[in-house]
């Protein structure tokens, strides 16, 4: 895209790419692009609270190298039709909370990295937040039952319709099945890297 040119005026230029549909990159680089058709981002660097907003509107997948529970709600804010949104690393961050309905979302990553200094971090992200599509959540990382419990007071509160949550852990599957079970308080079924492991049975 850049052909002819130096690479510092390279750094400075703007794109029109209206064919663009998937983007790999840092986050200040974001509004350099008017991508109209862009569906797929994968933001590389640290993402801080304040995120951009880009020319476009009609974004679906949202990949973040890391981001706090302020950062996450931002961005349901800011792309309206986004189906999935994935976060490899958490921070602490503080600020207020606002309510709002989120109607397209339908899966999100998350990390299993909480810690007992912040137990309360899965309530920041949904806390006052409506994702009635919200259907499946993915936690990555080493299982343990402090997850698990965190987890499920997180679901319980919440105002959204999550029915599965997918592990994709190395925890092996017997210590999964043996911790996992109080999740079937809020959803309908808990799996292992897609694979089901248990199910609440059906009501009458």
């Amino acid at each position: 895209m850049c052909s002819g040119l130096r690479e510092e005026e390279c750094l400075s230029c703007n794109f029109d790419t209206p064919q663009l549909r998937t983007l790999r990159c840092a986050w200040s680089d974001v509004a350099r692009f008017n991508a109209p058709n862009l569906h797929r981002l994968h933001i590389v660097q640290w993402f801080p609270d304040i995120c951009p907003i880009p020319t476009c509107k009609n974004l679906r997948h949202l990949r973040l190298l890391s981001a706090s529970p302020q950062t996450i709600r931002s961005n349901l804010m800011a792309f309206p039709v986004l189906e999935t949104i994935a976060v490899h690393r958490l921070l602490y961050s503080r600020g207020r909370s606002y309510s709002f309905m989120h109607s397209c979302l339908e899966s999100m990553t998350l990390p299993l990295s909480l810690d007992a200094a912040r137990p309360h971090l899965f309530i920041e992200i949904f806390d006052e937040v409506h994702l009635p599509k919200l259907q499946k959540l993915i936690l990555v990382g080493r299982l343990k039952k402090s997850h698990v419990d965190l987890v499920t007071d997180a679901l319980a509160v919440t105002s959204c319709n999550v029915q599965v949550v997918d592990f994709r852990t190395n925890t092996p599957q017997d210590e999964v099945v043996d911790i996992v079970e109080s999740l079937l308080s809020v959803v309908r079924e808990v799996s292992l890297h897609g694979k089901v492991l248990c199910c609440r049975a059906p009501r009458n």
